[in-house]
This record gives structure tokens, C-alpha cells and sequence, in this order.
């Protein structure tokens, strides 16, 4: 498996008549792509396709000889041969490439049935004015049952989850829905994943090593790795929930919230209202004097915030100088004192020195009584022993120094 690249998931969708989208499986699988290809019964004019990328929208393929993953062709180029291989439409992100089918029937409906959301519930840390924040994305009234570690956010009749603004939210957020058709279990923040109950799903190329790297790239351990990040839970259970027929008890008892298990199943399965819910408050969404007024406040917090912090470097950089001159201070006077305290011992020792030999000489002068010559000879004797004591002082230091 590649190690050194860095892989992005990437999913698309082909929309192409029943027997050429299945041409996609062939495709993917010849050019060794490696791929998670998911097919939803209800819907067989489409195929959902999730691949890797790496930072420069190349496609995860494995090499010749199927010993690792490698960078391939460009997603652009990928796309383009899956729009003309099955005769239909291939989106992925801002890629498109097919037939943009412009002859349809416009009084003919095309409402994708299981992409549509009759009940959601979002785990998320927000609170207090996050929430208000995050109602006013969704442009909708919701309802928010406080819960440990955030919110439980209720939402009722939206078209899907990018209805709700999530994925350009300041934070992450663990999405379990009951749509039309099927129930998903969605990660929402810098990094999504998504998992569907009921769908059909494929690992393409065979082998370990392609299932092994789909997994942890794009499929069910990304999601509970996602998961995890965004919110606390206990992954082996949530695994067990994922992989099982879908029940929303076990899947909000994996995440924490066996206490609430009950009360938000009955929502989901459509038994009560979001405003039914025990404990749920009405979040609704900011009117447009309060969003100018509470932009004003962060506003000006932040102006305070900044004005306190620059306040604060300003009395830190003059502690600082002052610091800075103290310290070249006492260096200067160290400096000035420095030739002193090493001359000076030579100095005292040569006066000393100087005065002794004086004594000396006049105490052995022919004449001198006896009782002058002796104290001056000690009297000189006693100089020159401090002229040594004052050498040794300063030269020992620079000896043991330089040892």
C-alpha cells in the first residue's frame, strides 16, 4: 500500500441508461483504479463512485504488478472516459464531463427519491449562539436537545444535508438520517464520509491489497475514523451498527447517547415531532438586525481583544528595554572595572616590592645601629612576602582557569 502519498476521497456519481451504467465496474477494474462503487436498487440508472486522489487530482490506481497504490491519470481525464464508456453523465465535484441531458423532458420528474431527508438528527459540540448560528445556515427553525458532549439538533423536511449550510460550519458534526427511501450516517467537517444503509456495494480491482486501501481511504474505516474526530463514541459498536440492519438506537447508543436512544429513535422513525421530543428547545433562525448587531459585537470584541493584546506587548517590549539597559550597564561597568582588577595586584606587588629593597638597603648601611638594621630587614622581608602573596593572587586564577 502507498504510504508516502497523501490521499483524498473523492466521490461521483454516473447517471447513463440501465445496462451502459454498469459499464463503469469493467472500466474502473481494467484500468486499475481502485474504487468503491455503490448502487442503489430504487435507482438503477445510477452508480455512485468514490476514488482517491492525491494533492495533485491524480487517481489512486495499483501498479503493474498489483504490489501497491500509485498516482495514475488525472481525475479530469477519468471522469471523461467514464461519461463516454456508459454514454451517459459522470459529476464528480466541480468535474463533469457526458451528456448533459438537454432534450429531457421538462414536465418529467427527476427527483432523486433517496437522497431526500424526512428527519435528521445532528450531533454536534455547538451550543448556545452556535446554535442560533447554525439555524441561521439552514435558514430554518430546528430544535436542539442539549446532550453530553453538544447538541442533538433536530431537523424536519429538508431535501438533504447540504440544505442544512454544514459543510462550510465552523464546526464538525455527526449527521444520522432517515430519508425517503434509505438511512444514512453522514460525517460532516473538513473531511466527510457517508455511509448508506441498503445499498449495493463493490470493491474494485480484487485483492487484499485494493479492498485494504479502499477501506481505510474511502470506506467504512475513514468514516469511523471521521466519526471519532468529530464526535466521542465507542467505534467497535458503532462498526457493528454500521454493518448490521439499520437501527438508530444502536447506532446513537454507539455515540453516547443510550439515554436519549429512545426519545430520538421515535423521532426518526416519524412516532413524534421534533417539537414533541422531550427537553428539545426551538432554535430559530437570527433576523437580519440581529446578525448586524451580534457581527457589531464580535466586532467590537475583537477590537478590544486586539487593543488589550498590543497594550500588553507594548509593556512587555519597555520591560524588556529597560531589562536590556540594566543589563549593558552593569556589563559597561564590569568592563570599566575589569583593567583594575587585573592590574592592580601587580601594581601593589611592584610598590612593595620597591619599598622593601629600600629598607633593606638602608638597614645594611655601615653605621646603622643594630636595633634599626633588624626591623628593617623584617620590615622589608615582610614587603617582599606581600608582593609574592599579591602575584600569586592574581596569577592563580588564570592557571586554574586554564586547566
Amino acid at each position: 500500500m502507498s504510504t508516502s502519498t497523501s490521499w483524498h476521497r473523492c466521490q461521483g456519481q454516473i447517471t447513463a441508461p440501465e445496462q451502459q451504467v454498469l459499464r463503469a465496474a469493467g472500466f474502473l477494474d481494467g484500468a486499475l483504479v481502485v474504487a468503491i462503487l455503490e448502487a442503489d436498487p430504487e435507482e438503477p440508472t445510477t452508480v455512485t463512485v468514490t476514488v482517491a486522489t492525491d494533492d495533485e487530482q491524480r487517481v489512486a490506481v495499483l501498479n503493474e504488478s498489483l504490489t501497491s497504490v500509485i498516482p495514475g491519470p488525472p481525475l479530469t481525464e477519468l471522469v471523461e472516459a467514464l461519461a463516454a464508456e456508459c454514454q451517459g453523465r459522470a459529476l464528480f465535484g466541480d468535474v463533469t464531463a457526458g451528456d448533459d441531458d438537454d432534450d429531457e423532458d421538462p414536465f418529467e420528474p427527476h427527483l432523486d427519491i433517496a437522497s431526500v431527508t424526512e428527519r435528521a438528527v445532528i450531533l454536534t459540540p455547538a451550543t448556545g449562539e452556535e446554535l442560533d448560528d447554525l439555524a441561521t445556515d439552514a435558514t430554518m427553525n430546528v430544535y436542539a436537545l442539549s446532550v453530553a458532549g453538544g447538541s442533538a439538533v433536530l431537523v424536519e423536511d429538508v431535501a438533504g444535508i447540504d440544505d442544512l449550510g454544514l459543510r462550510e460550519g465552523r464546526l464538525p458534526a455527526v449527521v444520522l438520517e432517515q430519508r425517503t427511501v434509505r438511512a444514512a450516517l453522514s460525517v460532516v467537517g473538513a473531511m466527510s464520509a457517508q455511509h448508506v444503509w441498503g445499498l449495493e456495494r463493490a470493491t474494485i480491482p480484487d485483492g487484499h491489497l485494493a479492498e485494504s486501501f479502499a477501506e481505510q481511504v474511502l470506506g467504512l474505516d475513514l468514516l469511523l475514523d471521521r466519526a471519532q474526530e468529530a464526535w466521542p463514541g465507542d467505534r467497535d459498536r458503532l462498526r457493528t451498527a454500521l454493518l448490521g440492519e439499520v437501527q438508530f438506537a444502536d447506532v446513537l447508543g454507539s455515540l453516547g447517547l443510550d439515554d436519549e436512544a429512545v426519545r430520538l429513535t421515535r423521532f426518526l422513525e416519524g412516532e413524534t415531532t421534533a417539537s414533541e421530543v422531550e427537553g428539545a428547545q426551538l432554535i430559530e433562525p437570527l433576523t437580519v438586525s440581529e446578525q448586524v448587531r451580534r457581527r457589531a459585537h464580535v466586532a467590537a470584541e475583537d477590537a478590544r481583544r486586539a487593543a488589550h493584546q498590543a497594550r500588553e506587548d507594548a509593556r512587555a517590549r519597555a520591560h524588556q528595554a529597560a531589562e536590556d539597559a540594566r543589563t549593558g550597564m552593569t556589563a559597561f561597568a564590569d568592563a570599566a572595572e575589569e583593567p583594575v582588577r587585573t592590574w592592580a595586584p601587580y601594581v601593589v606587588a611592584g610598590v612593595e616590592a620597591a619599598l622593601g629593597g629600600l629598607l633593606w638597603h638602608r638597614a645594611s648601611r655601615p653605621g646603622t645601629r643594630q636595633g634599626w638594621a633588624i626591623a628593617g630587614k623584617v620590615t622589608a622581608g615582610v614587603l617582599w612576602g606581600g608582593a609574592v602573596a599579591n602575584v600569586a593572587a592574581a596569577v592563580w586564577p588564570r592557571v586554574r582557569g586554564e586547566r
